[in-house]
């Protein structure tokens, strides 16, 4: 940071050619064992002066002088502006013609809050960025730039840890920081990878409202599905996956739980689940393949008032033309589905030759 040098080099031009105090003068000029000497020697005298409280300040911030000290030059020179708002106009207007005002005084306070700064930088530590801030309350601008570098500093320390807990409290001690996005997003990382360790519909659901807008928001949303799908359904239990159906009606699974009922249904026989199947299904293939199992298992012994019986349950009278629909799925759910279907029509035709 080169803001000091300018800001001395604009201290040591901006007046020549203009009278300035004797003990800045010797300073230019390198004399700084002699300044220290006359300064320290009138200020025990006159702790208040302006003139050498400026003049002490100026010296204990030049970098070429042996005791160059930032801090105790910043606490001088604010003193210099508290005495110089006390005095008169008349006692003002003498420290002018010494190039001692508010403006000059403005401007060495400057200097030295850049010095700080970059001695401050030179250290990179989030301790010594912070002590500047509390200190060094001069120029917004310096302020920003300390505040920037220290929530970096931060950054990167609590990066190395690398843990849940150290994003976190860096979140919770500097909200507004510009890493604070990243730090959300590793916080993220570790919190879906305890969803996943968790492994249940109620785990993903939890991430999910809480971290709606993630990048793991489409895999959660999978995982979520298919584990309360698992959860909620019991292998060859056909009313586990109808219960699941009706109560999860968004579900993606619900056709999977179709899928299920059906095979079981026709792995097991169960009139009850193909009966299901066929007044409820909007599967027209799975309705026509549960319609023949259950036609096979219940017309069997050829009798006609079997047939009569059956058809009266499910194919009602040829001549009912209003049950026959246009054949489309959620016809043959709500209509005859023997009427709806060419090729259980023909079933029903050979079942009474």
């Amino acid at each position: 940071m080169k803001k000091a040098y300018i800001l001395g080099c604009l201290l040591c031009f901006a007046f020549v050619g203009q009278a300035q105090s004797k003990y800045v003068e010797m300073i230019d000029e390198g004399k700084y064992d002699k300044a220290e000497e006359k300064l320290n020697k009138k200020l025990v005298k006159d702790p208040a002066d302006v003139e050498l409280l400026y003049g002490n300040a100026y010296l204990l911030s030049t970098p070429a002088y042996g005791k160059h000290d930032t801090y105790q030059a910043y606490l001088t020179i604010k003193r210099a502006h508290d005495m110089l708002s006390l005095l008169d106009d008349k006692q003002r207007h003498k420290l002018d013609k010494d190039l001692i005002n508010d403006s000059t005084i403005a401007l060495l306070t400057d200097r030295i809050a850049a010095q700080a700064l970059d001695s401050a930088m030179a250290v990179n530590t989030e301790a010594g960025y912070q002590q500047y801030i509390d200190i060094y309350k001069v120029n917004s601008s310096y302020i920003d730039k300390a505040t920037a570098m220290r929530n970096h500093c931060a950054y990167v320390h609590d990066s190395t840890l690398n843990t849940e807990e150290a994003y976190q409290n860096f979140i919770g001690k500097y909200p507004d920081a510009a890493e604070v996005g990243a730090a959300q997003s590793h916080i993220i990382d570790f919190e879906f990878i305890k969803t996943k360790q968790t492994n249940t519909s109620e785990a993903y659901d939890l991430f999910l409202k809480t971290y709606p807008d993630s990048k793991y928001q489409t895999v959660a949303q999978m995982q979520h599905d298919q584990l309360l799908f698992l959860e909620n359904t019991t292998p060859g239990d056909w009313t586990s996956y109808r219960n699941f159906k009706d109560s999860y009606t968004a579900s993606p699974w619900a056709s999977a739980a179709w899928d299920s009922i059906f095979h079981i249904a026709m792995r097991t026989r169960d009139q009850e689940a193909l009966d299901y199947v066929i007044k409820n299904c909007s599967i027209s293939a799975y309705q026509i393949d549960a319609f023949k199992m259950i036609h096979d298992l219940v017309t069997r012994d050829g009798e006609k008032v079997t047939l009569d019986d059956f058809y009266a349950k499910y194919g009602g009278s040829d001549d009912d033309e209003e049950n026959y629909g246009d054949g489309s799925e959620e016809d043959t759910r709500k209509t005859n589905i023997v009427a709806a279907n060419a090729e259980l029509r023909a079933l029903k035709s050979r079942d009474y030759e």
